[in-house]
């Protein structure tokens, strides 16, 4: 086969063309054209030269324009080759976190399919007539729809062939199956149904075509409990044969062997015996995958690079898998000019991250390659206890009783006491007990940080035995555990409480600013002011506080002079103002002052209708939004927000400003914003369309109406200036970000002559602090001090943005530089510190271990190609083996014969000779 294989790769075809950037259909004007213009030419010049210079210049003028038609016409002459090629077959092998596992449930028969696939045994030393039985009758019901259709339509020589083909296989495998149970009878009848199907087929009659669609119709209502009954007599036949054999057998050792194995363990052999078999066919080439494509060392020279560079890198375990990636990979990525032949993934079918991967396998089916995939590990839910997610606030005040919400379960390991232990900054400060029932569990703990600063929560989940106080084993460990970051400040909350009546609304969230704030020394001031002018009476002490809510008050509660000093509130002293709407005239009857400029908002005065119903959506900017975020996971988050409870009040007329952003908007026919929030100079206004969050608590209690008052809360207050001395304020945007996200600083510095000088470094496990460097804004680390803020309404403010730290702790710190002022010393020792911490999301691909086998079935599908089990790799490696054949492959090469300076050159030479020889000759 190889020779043949050489000789069909020697084989190579030469074809010449001839190609035009220019339309044919125009080159019969041009000629035309240049004929005429010949001709006239002629008529004109060449009368009274002589013959010789007559028939010269006649020369050089044909063939000046012969050039010139030429470089119009622009020919090219293609060289196309077509030579076969050796094919080359893609491995491509699932790296992600799930793949660590350990499957310590599968029975005797999964490990023994396993093992056999990897050759760690003889097959031969495998009773498995059972088996292969069941794979024949497997094939015959995957057929059933076509050969069902076939016995209605009559005869058909090539289902007579197929039916006395598996009646055959059938009829050999009886024999070994006639001592157990009733296999060997029911085989029989199956045989029997085939062979009167292959009659009916031959004969074409009416009554042989009954009698086979009546066998036929009997055998299909029999199938699913033939299949069953020959899964349990395999299983049993590989129960005592692990049963009687000898822990030196080398079934034994096999069995044991591929028990140690993790998922990556197997998969790696399964890989390396594929690439083994195969190579002499086709050249391999091995990638591994999680979210991105990586190198795996191995793959032989001229294999196209994969999107990594780091070879063989491992994956972090919060990453995903994304089937898309590796099979756009191999269709995109892979150089057109390599005879892809066929793509392997082997993989355990978990798909926690990316896009479908269906359209990638349709693209590459498109392309040519065939698809395989290998599912590899246990699809029931194996022995694992896993703590999904820690759930809790990124900031809190000092003295705020923290509520942490744990979502754990334990599957596959009844019988044991497992203790689920909250660590706050490295210390147990709580337990919660939880056993075995195969369902998802939340575990709440409360728990009152007694320092400011940034703290670490982490949930671990354990277990011992009881009677001998082992550990127990699990599939994963890397999944007993969750973390969660909290940043805790010492600066108690200032607000102040303006409506007209207490409403709802206003006084829930008085309650949820003392529950944020907890021991922490908040102040909450409330005042009501129905029907006293300029009853809201914001002074000078407005300056106190960091918070303030507006309520519906009308412009005779809340003067012009009370509006300038909200928008002065908000433009330079930093602060937070947030605006619930309601039907006496917020914001209906501010179209114009400090008020109307300060909201996000702007339209028509109308008041407020309470009609119908409507509910609520979420717009794009809300989706990522980190006061709308309730669920951690995205797509849920979108699905909550339209099944909670409508409002009937809602200001209508209103469209946001355009540099405001819209979180939340009414399902109604205008789109109406409910949530828009704004920057405005050092501080944020969060506006409210409505005064009915408190309709979100039907059904599901307060937790979802408190969640999203304190997550706007935190950020309105994430750019409130904050400082020990009121001459050196700083805020950061936020203080616990992804990977990626930019971080937003402000400062403001009240001292004559001072300048702001912003310093970063990286904090360690144990607090220690890096070198320190200037703020950087670009990527390559110049020096770049803070700038002063172009939304700033004072000289004292200052902002600037980080981009590209990278996952840990950080501390910013704020000092001043003077000007030769007499206050040096003072100077010097003003500073302001925050702490910010850039972590990852944790995904879900360690919260579900059970592999999904059903997953890469419909990736194969989708690529027009075949799932195979690792028990199968047999199998897969023969029909490979017959599709790996030399492929063909065409290239072409252009010369260009009228492109470039050449061809200028000669049309230049020849124009000058013909106007030289006309200037001598010719008439003047």
């Amino acid at each position: 086969m190889l020779d043949a294989l050489s000789g069909k790769i020697g084989h190579a075809s030469l074809t010449w063309s001839l190609s035009t950037s220019l339309t044919w259909w125009l080159l019969p004007p041009l000629v035309v054209t240049m004929a005429l213009t010949l001709w006239w030419l002629h008529r004109r010049d060449l009368r009274q030269l002589t013959t010789t210079t007559r028939h010269t210049l006649s020369g050089l003028r044909l063939l000046t324009a012969t050039v010139l038609l030429l470089l119009a016409w622009q020919p090219a002459l293609v060289q196309t080759r077509t030579q076969y090629e050796r094919p080359w077959l893609l491995l491509a092998e699932d790296r992600s976190a799930s793949m660590q596992a350990l499957d310590l449930r599968p029975d005797a028969s999964a490990r023994l399919d396993a093992a056999q696939g990897l050759g760690l045994f003889p097959s031969n030393a495998r009773p498995a007539a059972a088996r292969r039985a069941r794979s024949v009758v497997d094939t015959i019901v995957a057929q059933r729809d076509q050969l069902s259709a076939a016995v209605s339509a009559g005869a058909s020589a090539r289902w007579r062939a197929w039916c006395q083909t598996q009646a055959a296989a059938l009829e050999a495998l009886t024999p070994d199956l006639a001592g157990t149970a009733d296999l060997g009878p029911r085989l029989t009848a199956l045989e029997r149904t085939l062979t009167t199907l292959a009659h009916g087929f031959a004969e074409n009659s009416k009554p042989a075509v009954a009698d086979a669609a009546a066998a036929w119709r009997s055998a299909l209502a029999e199938a699913p409990t033939l299949l069953d009954a020959l899964s349990a007599a395999q299983s049993a036949a590989d129960a005592a044969l692990l049963a009687g054999a000898d822990a030196t057998a080398p079934v034994a050792q096999a069995v044991a062997q591929v028990a140690a194995l993790t998922r990556a363990q197997r998969s790696s052999a399964a890989l390396r015996r594929l690439s083994t078999r195969l190579s002499p066919q086709a050249d391999v080439a091995a990638v591994g995958f999680a979210r991105d494509v990586v190198a795996v060392d191995g793959s032989p020279t001229g294999a196209p690079e994969a999107k990594s560079a780091a070879a063989t890198s491992a994956v972090p375990l919060t990453d995903g898998t994304d089937f898309s990636a590796v099979l756009t990979y191999a269709t995109r990525d892979w150089s057109a000019d390599r005879p892809l032949a066929a793509v392997v993934v082997l993989s355990d079918g978990r798909q926690s991250g990316g896009k479908k991967g269906a359209p990638a396998a349709r693209a590459l089916a498109h392309r040519g390659a065939w698809l395989a995939t290998v599912a590899i590990g246990d699809a029931q839910p194996p022995c694992d206890a896993v703590v999904a997610a820690l759930d809790a606030p990124t900031e809190a005040q000092l003295g705020e009783a923290l509520r942490l919400d744990a979502r754990v379960r334990v599957t596959g390991l009844p019988g044991h006491t497992w203790q689920a232990t909250l660590s706050a900054d490295g210390k147990a400060v709580a337990q919660r007990s939880l056993v075995d029932n195969d369902a998802w569990q939340a575990l709440h703990f409360e728990h009152t940080p007694s320092t400011p600063g940034l703290h670490r929560y982490r949930v671990d989940l354990a277990a011992t035995d009881v009677a001998t106080g082992t550990v127990t084993p699990e599939a994963s460990l890397a999944n007993n555990h969750a973390d969660a970051v909290v940043v805790v400040s010492a600066a108690p909350m200032r607000a102040l409480i303006v409506d007209a009546t207490p409403r709802w609304e206003t006084r829930y969230l008085a309650t949820v600013i003392a529950r944020q704030s907890g021991a922490g020394g908040a102040r909450v001031d409330s005042r009501f002011v129905l029907g006293q002018t300029g009853g809201a009476g914001l002074g000078a002490e407005l300056d106190d506080y960091d918070l303030l809510v507006l309520g519906d008050l009308t412009p005779d509660e809340l003067d012009a002079e009370a509006q300038t000093r909200c928008e002065h509130f908000v433009a330079r002293r930093g602060g937070c103002v947030v605006v619930i709407s309601g039907p006496r005239g917020m914001p209906a009857r501010y179209g114009l002052g400090g008020l109307a400029e300060l909201l996000p908002v702007r339209g028509a005065a109308v008041a407020p209708e309470r009609p119908a119903m409507v509910g609520v959506t979420l717009t794009a900017a809300g989706a990522t939004h980190p006061i709308t975020t309730l669920l951690d996971d995205p797509a849920l988050n979108r699905r909550l927000w339209p099944l909670l409870p409508p409002v009937s009040c809602v200001a209508p007329g209103l469209t946001a400003k355009p540099e405001a952003l819209v979180l939340l908007s009414a399902d109604d026919r205008a789109r109406s914003p409910l949530l828009v929030v704004s920057e405005h100079g050092a501080g944020r206004v969060l506006w409210l369309g409505t005064d009915e969050t408190w309709r979100w608590r039907a059904g599901l209690g307060d937790r979802l109406q408190q969640t999203f008052w304190q997550q706007a809360l935190r950020y309105g207050l994430g750019s409130r200036l904050r400082g020990r001395d009121a001459r050196l304020q700083l805020a950061v945007e936020r203080a616990v970000l992804s990977p990626g996200e930019l971080l937003e600083v402000r400062a403001r510095v009240r001292i004559a002559g001072a300048h702001p000088r912003l310093t970063l470094c990286a904090l360690d496990d144990r607090d220690t602090a890096g070198p320190e460097r200037e703020l950087t804004l670009n990527a390559d680390s110049s020096r770049k001090t803070l700038e002063k803020s172009d939304k700033n309404t004072g000289a004292d403010l200052w902002q600037a943005t980080i981009a590209n730290l990278g996952e840990g702790r950080w501390r910013l710190t704020l000092s001043v530089t003077s000007s030769g002022t007499s206050g040096d010393a003072e100077l010097q020792m003003l500073s302001e510190t925050r702490d910010v911490v850039v972590r990852g999301r944790t995904g879900s691909e360690l919260a579900e271990l059970a592999a999904d086998p059903a997953q890469l079935t419909r990736l194969a599908q989708a690529g027009d190609g075949q799932a195979y089990a690792l028990g199968e790799l047999d199998q897969l490696a023969d029909e490979l083996a017959q599709r790996l054949q030399p492929m063909p492959v065409t290239r072409a090469r252009t010369w260009r014969l009228w492109a470039g300076w050449p061809a200028v050159v000669i049309a230049t030479l020849l124009l000058s000779s013909e106007w030289l020889l006309r200037r001598r000759f010719g008439r003047s």
